[in-house]
């Protein structure tokens, strides 16, 4: 048996909850293996401190003490309930209100330079007779001979022949 597999097993081998097969293989183990055995030693060491300990007494007080605290939550209203939890656990609040800032303020700075630095200025104005209905300025500055250009072209020329 390896390490690893008989350390994943100490505590229900020192706790005899196992079968003797496997307690067998484990022991054969911790006699050719040092470092397992050290660390059985250690582990009985601990438990053996730990029995040792007193056990704690139970306070005549405590389960009408837990009453009355679960009592003075329940009558608490909602606003005062959230007004806590607000108060003790400032992380999530300050963590909102930085997103909610950062969402503004992106998309304002986002909009601000979209607006003056990249998109184009389109006019749309009111379609009379005679004019073409879908002509707009954008497609004014296309390159002349370009792909674009070609396209738009084409797709103007399709419009007037009443092709789709």
């Amino acid at each position: 048996m390896e390490c690893r597999g008989v350390r994943k097993r100490l505590k229900a081998f020192m706790d005899s909850e196992m079968s003797p097969e496997e307690k067998e293989r484990i022991q054969d183990h911790l006699i050719s293996c040092p470092g397992c055995s050290r660390l059985v030693e250690e582990f009985s060491k601990t438990w053996n401190l730990l029995a040792k300990l007193p056990v704690p007494g139970r306070s005549a007080d405590l389960v009408p003490k837990i009453i009355e605290r679960i009592d003075a939550e329940e009558s608490k209203g909602f606003f005062k309930k959230l007004m806590d939890y607000l108060i003790f656990q400032p992380a999530p609040l300050l963590a909102g209100l930085a997103l909610l800032a950062g969402l503004f303020l992106g998309g304002e700075i986002g909009n601000s330079f979209y607006s003056s630095a990249i998109a184009p200025k389109v006019e749309l104005k009111r379609i009379t007779a005679g004019e073409e209905p879908f002509y707009i300025e954008a497609f004014a500055d296309l390159a002349p001979n370009s792909l674009e250009d070609a396209y738009f072209q084409l797709s103007t020329e399709s419009e007037g022949r009443g092709e789709s």
